[in-house]
């Protein structure tokens, strides 16, 4: 699975608006997946991938301590989810409202291409602060 920044703004956005579990029941839909948008071309027609890509983005989230109250589990029927009163940390706050900064979130990944780093969940951590510093100095 490809990292979609796309897909975690979207997600991040309906943790924030707390239809994270909308979005899961209705994620076959592709026009509900976006405030505006559609989902990547090559995800419309195969419901078993899209599927494994959500739940892969939304383990990303997890795993980067950017949600909480959301438990994901893979057997060998697929995946399954449980809902615990899902949110955003703090930190998952931070990342969403970096990405709504077009201002901000241009300097992160301009950051990330001068540094010679991937932009990643873990990245994020220490390019946003320094992004931050250059917009205010």
């Amino acid at each position: 699975m490809k990292r979609d920044w796309n897909l975690l703004h979207i997600l991040l956005a309906h943790f924030e608006t707390e239809s994270i579990g909308e979005f899961i029941q209705d994620m076959d839909k592709t026009d509900r997946w976006t405030e505006g948008q559609y989902f990547s071309d090559y995800l419309k027609s195969d419901t078993d991938k899209r599927r494994g890509i959500v739940y892969g983005h939304l383990e990303l989230l997890v795993d980067g301590g950017y949600v909480q109250g959301i438990e994901l589990r893979l057997d060998d029927k697929g995946y399954s989810c449980g809902l615990f009163h899902p949110r955003l940390t703090n930190e998952g706050h931070d990342l969403l409202q970096a990405m709504r900064s077009d201002n901000l979130w241009g300097k992160v990944k301009k950051l990330a291409s001068e540094k010679g780093v991937e932009l990643s969940i873990q990245s994020l951590k220490y390019l946003i602060p320094f992004a931050y510093k250059q917009i205010f100095d």
